[in-house]
């Protein structure tokens, strides 16, 4: 499982680069994503990576480390693992 440390959510979104989601999904690896100075973690598996991208931006965006490597942002909701875990067990 990767971790990756998000800055700040915007408007409730976290937005991932569109190729860390394609290695994650062809590798079949979760990413844990993990709120910068919070304890909220929200967890992306594969299938969730598949099904619950919000948005997904059309804008090319340039690397600042590789000028070659141009790249998408992908928006996922916000939902912590402990929130997510009381939807599926309090219904």
């Amino acid at each position: 499982m990767k971790t990756r440390i998000i800055n700040r959510l915007f408007n409730g979104l976290a937005s991932l680069r569109d190729y860390e989601i394609k290695k994650a999904v062809i590798r079949n690896e979760s990413i844990k994503l993990e709120l910068k100075n919070t304890d909220r973690v929200m967890t992306l598996t594969p299938e969730t990576m598949k099904d619950r991208a919000f948005a997904i931006s059309h804008k090319k965006f340039s690397s600042k480390f590789n000028s070659n490597q141009s790249y998408e942002l992908i928006d996922f909701r916000w939902v912590d693992d402990k929130q997510e875990a009381n939807l599926l067990f309090n219904y």
